[in-house]
């Protein structure tokens, strides 16, 4: 699937989410090549061209029972992921090969009670990391340009 293939899907999901015909979105991610993206929500998990590695923990946590929940990809080649485990309990985080600094704040807030529920990078160690705690939302980032991180 091309960029605008790719694009048009995750469109479609979003708008069908939006609108109630489709379920609860959890998480877009949009790789390198262009053919790499997936999809997260309720009932759909739905990934092309993600890294091998990415692809074994996923099998890993499903096969055992349990739930992706978000994922991000690194342009080089990195990934991230947050998944319950069977007893759909506590929801869970793994990263590799993404930038240290969104590491130490997913460390940190998991450490203070908070989820990590979804994350995203960039270029040039840019990431975002949504987390939840006491039944409030929050969102961290680094390195994104102003004009996105203030909509």
């Amino acid at each position: 699937m091309n960029a605008t293939g790719k694009l048009m899907t995750v469109v479609l999901l979003v708008s069908l989410s939006h609108q109630g015909f489709a379920d609860e979105l959890y998480s877009i991610g949009l790789g390198k090549p262009a053919s790499s993206w997936g999809v997260v929500s309720k009932s759909i998990f739905d990934v092309h061209g993600i890294p091998k590695p990415a692809i074994e923990k996923v099998k890993k946590i499903i096969e055992a029972g349990g739930a992706i929940r978000g994922f991000g990809f690194t342009p080089d080649g990195g990934w991230g992921l947050t998944y319950y485990e069977q007893d759909r309990v506590r929801l869970y985080w793994t990263a590799s090969q993404v930038p240290q600094s969104a590491i130490d704040y997913m460390k940190k807030s998991s450490q203070n009670g908070a989820s990590i529920l979804d994350m995203a990078f960039g270029t040039n160690n840019s990431w975002f990391v949504l987390t939840r705690k006491n039944d409030t939302n929050i969102w961290r980032y680094k390195g994104i340009p102003v004009d996105l991180a203030s909509v």
